[in-house]
């Protein structure tokens, strides 16, 4: 029997039996964009705009820039699923993966005064919903109280890493990808707030501090192997946030320390079936069952992140590391340690690269308790799965070149080799649950073309 099948229908009966009639289990709304049947037609017209537009002002004070990316990727694993981030669905051995890889996006800058100024970013990228509200990344609006002080308002790029500013801008990346073991658990790409910055130039440096508050998502792909996920997205608001950052950059260096905490303001609603099943247990006189489905709450619950990054360019050495920790209240965002190094060497044209990634999750995967009730057994096999895809425990060493073939252009190859335990599985999706889950080395090969304009 296929054991997906078994597992929905046990969780299903336990969970009808405590809502004593037939289980509600919301279900996130469907429509993907397959922006694999788009891109080659909005490359074209991307490519068109570049010849047409180039940099130069649209209006006096009106600039409109581009950027955007043609990629492909293949996995070898049959198991576990490569994704650049935890809110996309992976790709497995046999499989060609072109929109996980693929983005194209437009940014309009103003400048309305000597004091104000605003920036609107779109960006056409693989996500669950491809609306106005999903593909605005930026649309904020800049004052300048006063020399080195600057006030914003909007839509705005998280400020907690070093790619802050440019994370969509893959041809600003040495990669063909940000390192998953740190990048792959941050699917937020920006906040809806409020921020302030001083900037203070001492010689030749710029030191920059930035502190604010606003409301964010935190979104993963649950996929087909949890009862109700009908395979799609699920996501909560983070209200509030607070973040502070404090970099210091000159010619060469970069250097960034930045705080960020945030509250959940709801439950996943792909844990509600698990939710509703343990609750149920405990009415039965089960001690501790309630206790159990607290594992899969996260409303009012606070995530702590904090991170330091170092980047360094000569021009012909590039170095890049980024560390974090992340501590968590819910066990659903499991606390952590991730980091990379990267180093480059550029000769002309070519810039060879490799990059070593890590992730940690704190303490051990937990072992959900068998209730001698019918179903109880194939509910503790899906907790314990849920226990193991919330938690990262990865290495990946990768090689790369980049060749630039015109100053707006960038053609890059990588290889990535991942060592994946099975009790932190969080940064691969899962194929199914008829396999068991094992330690395992995959493989992942990406070519792309990057350009601006």
């Amino acid at each position: 029997m296929d054991n997906n099948k078994t597992v929905d229908k046990a969780v299903t009966r336990i969970a009808k039996a405590a809502k004593g009639a037939a289980l509600n289990i919301p279900v996130i709304p469907q429509g993907v964009l397959d922006v694999s049947r788009v891109l080659p037609a909005a490359v074209s017209a991307l490519l068109a705009l570049c010849l047409c537009f180039s940099h130069r002002p649209l209006a006096a004070d009106l600039y409109l820039h581009g950027f955007g990316t043609l990629g492909i990727s293949h996995s070898d694993s049959e198991q576990y699923g490569w994704r650049p981030t935890m809110d996309l669905d992976g790709s497995y051995d046999g499989q060609w993966e072109v929109a996980n890889n693929s983005i194209l996006g437009l940014q309009l800058d103003g400048v309305f005064n000597p004091r104000l100024k605003g920036s609107l970013q779109v960006v056409a990228r693989q996500r669950q919903h491809n609306g106005l509200e999903d593909v605005l990344e930026w649309a904020y609006l800049g004052y300048d109280l006063s020399p080195g002080l600057e006030l914003r308002l909007g839509r705005m790029g998280l400020s907690n890493y070093l790619l802050s500013d440019y994370r969509n801008v893959r041809f600003a990346q040495l990669w063909t990808h940000p390192p998953t073991e740190y990048y792959g658990q941050l699917p937020q790409h920006h906040s809806d707030g409020v921020d302030i910055t001083y900037s203070h130039h001492d010689g030749d440096g710029l030191w920059r501090w930035r502190t604010g508050m606003g409301t964010t998502d935190l979104a993963f792909y649950v996929g087909d192997a949890f009862p109700g996920s009908g395979g799609e997205v699920d996501s909560v608001d983070m209200i509030p946030g607070y973040l502070s950052a404090l970099s210091y950059e000159t010619q060469n260096w970069r250097a960034q320390i930045s705080v960020t905490a945030a509250r959940m303001e709801e439950d996943y609603a792909s844990g509600q079936p698990l939710r509703d099943a343990y609750a149920y247990l405990e009415s039965l006189g089960f001690e501790g069952a309630a206790d159990y489905a607290g594992r899969w709450e996260t409303r009012g619950k606070w995530v702590y992140y904090g991170a330091a990054g170092v980047a360094y360019d000569n021009g012909q050495l590039l170095v890049q590391a980024e560390l974090n920790q992340i501590d968590s209240e819910a066990e659903t965002i499991n606390s952590s340690v991730n980091g990379y190094l990267s180093v480059g060497r550029r000769m002309a044209a070519l810039t060879l690269y490799g990059v070593y990634g890590y992730a940690h999750s704190n303490g051990d995967a937990s072992r959900a308790p068998r209730y001698p009730v019918p179903g109880g057994a194939e509910l503790a096999v899906v907790s314990d799965l849920v226990s193991v895809t919330t938690r990262a425990n990865q290495q990946t060493l990768a090689l790369g070149l980049r060749w630039d073939l015109h100053p707006q252009l960038a053609l890059k190859g990588q290889w990535d080799r991942s060592w994946v335990e099975r009790d932190g599985i969080m940064l691969f999706s899962l194929a199914d649950l008829q396999q068991p889950l094992t330690d395992e080395r995959v493989d992942t090969f990406s070519l792309q073309l990057d350009f601006i304009f």
